[in-house]
C-alpha cells in the first residue's frame, strides 16, 4: 500500500436539506472543520506546541530554558541527519536499514584512522565519507542489479558493519580524539555548536530537492507505482541507486559528527539511531505534507518526539522511556498512514 495515494473527501449531494440540486458539500462536517483548522497537515505541530507548553509549566525553571532548547537542538542534529537521510529511499518505495550501523562504523574508521595510523583527520573524515558512500552504492548495486529486497539487502549489510564496526575498534572506545575532529562537533558559532548548522543546511537541501527539484517530484513518482513512473520515462533503477547512495553519505556523515561531538567513538554509537530516524520518518508521514514522507515533517517528528522524552525525563522518568516511545511512535505512524490511506 504506498503512502503516496491522496486521501479524498467524501461528498453527499444535497436535496431535501435545503441545499439546490447538484450542490455538492462537505462530508462530515467535522472533518471540514478540522481541515479548516489544519489539523490534518499540522496536528503533530499542535502537538509539539501544546507539549512544551505543558511541561513549560510543569518544571519552569528547567525545560522551558535557553539551556534546554539548545541541548535539545544539539541532541537531535545527528538524528535529523540521517533522518533525512533514510527519506530519500523511503520516498522511492525502499528502505535502508544499514543506516545506524553505517553510523557507528564511519564514525569508528575516521576516529581510529587519525588516532592510531596517524592521519590528519580532515583526510580521514575525508576518507570516511567516501567508505560510507561507496557502501550505499554496493547496497544499491545489489537492490538494483541484482533485484534483492531493500529490506534484506540492507539489513545483510548492516549486520556485516556492525562486525567490521568491532573489528576495527576491538570492541573498545576510542578516545584521545584530534582536536580538529572534535572542533567538528563541539566547535561553536554565535553560542551554538556546528552540528546544528550542519543540520539546518541538511534539512534547506533536503526540502529544495524534495519540493522544489524535479528529482524529487521523480521520488514520489516512483515510490507512489514505479511501473507508472517507468511508463513516463522515469529512470527508476539510477533514481533508486542514487537514494542508497545520498542515504549513506547523510548516515556517514551523521557518524563522524556523533562521534566528534561526544569527544570519543562508541562502537554502539550509530545502532541507536536506527529506530529513532524510522519513527521520525514515519511519523513525519503523517503530517505537514500527509501520506508522504516529507522532510519538514520529519522535523517537527523528530523535536516532538525529543520533547515528549526530554519532558517526561525531567519529571523524573527512567531513561528507559525513550526507546519505549520511539517504538510506539513507529507503530502509532504507521497504523495512521493504514488508515488513511484506507479512507
Amino acid at each position: 500500500m504506498s503512502m503516496d495515494q491522496p486521501v479524498t473527501t467524501d461528498a453527499i449531494p444535497v436535496g431535501e436539506s435545503g441545499g439546490h440540486q447538484g450542490e455538492v458539500v462537505p462530508a462530515p462536517r467535522r472533518a471540514a472543520r478540522g481541515r479548516s483548522l489544519g489539523v490534518n497537515r499540522f496536528g503533530a505541530v499542535y502537538v509539539l506546541i501544546i507539549a512544551f507548553a505543558v511541561f513549560s509549566v510543569l518544571r519552569p525553571d528547567t525545560f522551558p530554558t535557553l539551556l534546554n532548547v539548545r541541548m535539545l537542538l544539539i541532541s537531535q542534529s545527528v538524528l535529523m541527519i540521517v533522518s533525512i537521510g533514510m527519506l530519500f529511499p523511503a520516498s522511492a518505495g525502499e528502505f535502508d536499514l544499514s543506516l545506524g550501523f553505517l553510523a557507528g562504523f564511519t564514525g569508528i574508521v575516521v576516529a581510529w584512522l587519525s588516532v592510531f595510523q596517524g592521519w590528519h583527520p580532515y583526510l580521514a573524515v575525508l576518507a570516511g565519507l567516501v567508505i560510507a558512500t561507496a557502501v550505499g552504492a554496493i547496497n544499491g548495486f545489489f537492490i538494483v542489479r541484482i533485484g534483492v529486497s531493500s529490506f534484506i539487502s540492507t539489513l545483510g549489510s548492516g549486520t556485516m558493519l556492525s562486525g567490521l564496526t568491532l573489528w576495527v575498534s576491538r570492541g573498545s572506545v576510542i578516545y584521545d580524539l584530534p582536536k580538529q575532529l572534535l572542533e567538528l562537533g563541539q566547535g561553536r558559532i554565535l553560542g551554538m555548536q556546528l552540528p546544528v548548522y550542519v543540520m539546518v543546511v541538511t534539512v534547506i537541501v533536503a526540502a529544495y530537492i524534495f519540493h522544489y527539484r524535479p528529482y524529487g517530484r521523480y521520488l514520489y513518482a516512483v515510490g507512489g507505482g514505479r511501473e507508472a513512473a517507468r511508463l513516463a520515462g522515469v529512470n527508476c533503477g539510477m533514481l533508486t541507486f542514487s537514494t542508497f547512495v545520498i542515504s549513506a553519505f547523510l548516515g556517514g556523515l551523521g557518524g563522524i559528527l556523533l562521534a566528534a561531538n561526544g569527544g570519543a567513538a562508541n562502537p554502539d554509537g550509530g545502532v541507536d539511531l536506527l529506530m529513532p530516524a524510522f519513527a521520525a520518518s514515519f511519523l513525519g508521514a503523517t503530517t505537514i505534507v500527509p501520506g508522504r514522507f516529507n522532510v519538514f515533517g520529519s522535523v517537527v517528528a523528530v523535536f516532538l518526539l525529543a520533547v515528549l522524552v526530554s519532558g517526561i525525563q525531567q519529571m523524573g522518568a527512567p531513561h528507559w522511556v525513550s526507546p519505549v516511545f520511539n517504538g510506539a511512535a513507529l507503530i502509532v505512524a504507521v497504523a495512521l498512514a493504514v488508515s488513511r490511506s484506507r479512507k
